[in-house]
């Protein structure tokens, strides 16, 4: 469950991944559903064939407990998709900018 400031979090990752880092608004996919009712935070999709190239999993504040609940739902994740090598990135919440 995404609490608010995990979707603030996600809000300003979003906004992040298309001013600095050139990602079309249209290939990025918030709580993108890589199958079987389970859904990545976000997914950077290929903009023809619409499957992620890339897995985002955020999380609120690092915590042992959380990196490993992270590293698990990637895995997860990834055995889902087309793709078991497709780059998969757990963030972290910052309270400064860039908040990640």
């Amino acid at each position: 469950m995404v609490t608010y400031r995990e979707s603030e979090m996600a809000d300003k990752f979003v906004e992040y991944l298309i001013k600095d880092q050139g990602y079309p608004k249209e290939s990025i996919a918030v709580e993108y559903d890589v199958g079987k009712n389970n859904y990545v935070d976000i997914a950077i999709l290929d903009l023809k064939t619409r499957t992620p190239i890339q897995l985002f999993e955020l999380k609120g504040k690092k915590t042992k407990e959380t990196e490993e609940r992270g590293k698990k739902q990637l895995k997860k994740y990834r055995s889902l998709t087309d793709n078991q090598s497709i780059p998969a990135y757990l963030i972290f919440l910052n309270d400064n900018e860039p908040y990640f």
